[in-house]
């Protein structure tokens, strides 16, 4: 992970601080009290619908990074979970997270399944 100080245009399209995003990340998790903690314990963030996915299906590139780092496309996972994972769209959550995109943004993720 690349830690360092967003670009203005970054936080401009972003609807959250750095601080709700760690927060929403660790929030499952009272084991950890910083996110530095869950990645010291072989946990990363996984953006649950694959950027791959949203970059061959939105042009836009400002939407493109919009939809995939909303606050609500992440989570914490496992290593060697987010690795079996990969780019599979055919798991529950994935599907949920889709409709739940297509439904703010006004895209139109398609909900068959994808592994590229």
């Amino acid at each position: 992970m690349r830690i360092g100080k967003p670009s203005k245009h970054c936080l401009e399209l972003l609807k959250y601080t750095a601080q709700e995003y760690c927060e929403h990340l660790i929030k499952g998790f009272p084991e950890f009290e910083t996110l530095r903690e869950a990645y010291d314990n072989n946990y990363e963030v996984d953006h649950i619908v694959p950027l791959s996915f949203i970059a061959s299906n939105i042009d836009n590139k400002d939407l493109q990074f919009k939809v995939a780092m909303d606050i609500n496309n992440q989570q914490l996972l496992l290593k060697e979970e987010n690795i079996s994972k990969f780019n599979k769209t055919d798991i529950p959550i994935v599907q949920e997270t889709i409709m739940y995109l297509n439904c703010k943004y006004n895209v139109s993720l398609p909900f068959e399944a994808y592994d590229k």
